[in-house]
């Protein structure tokens, strides 16, 4: 059974960030693995989950990057479902369709 998307929408000039920080790497010897430790300071593109009213510039879909950790590690947590919760003016970059 598919799991539903979880209705969280956040206040002000609030964004809702999906973040996947586990990325799989491959030593030189073949053995994959999975790098879950991020240190604050580096810089991640997250899926943007929801926005508050004050914000027009993103949308729910968008591609951002953004500095991990500029959020005082805000997030909101349900169960597996977790969202980093950000200043709009913490983002940096919007990843823009071409075509």
């Amino acid at each position: 059974m598919k799991e539903e998307k979880k209705k969280f929408t956040p206040v002000r000039d609030l964004v809702a960030l999906e973040t996947t920080l586990k990325e799989q790497k491959t030593t030189e010897h073949g053995i994959v693995y999975t790098d879950n430790q991020v240190a604050d300071n580096y810089y991640v593109w997250s899926t943007v989950y929801s926005v508050g009213p004050e914000v027009t510039e993103v949308k729910p879909g968008d591609e951002v990057l953004w500095k991990l950790g500029s959020n005082d590690s805000q997030f909101y947590k349900d169960g597996e479902f977790v969202v980093d919760i950000v200043k709009f003016s913490d983002l940096l970059v919007v990843k823009c369709e071409t075509g």
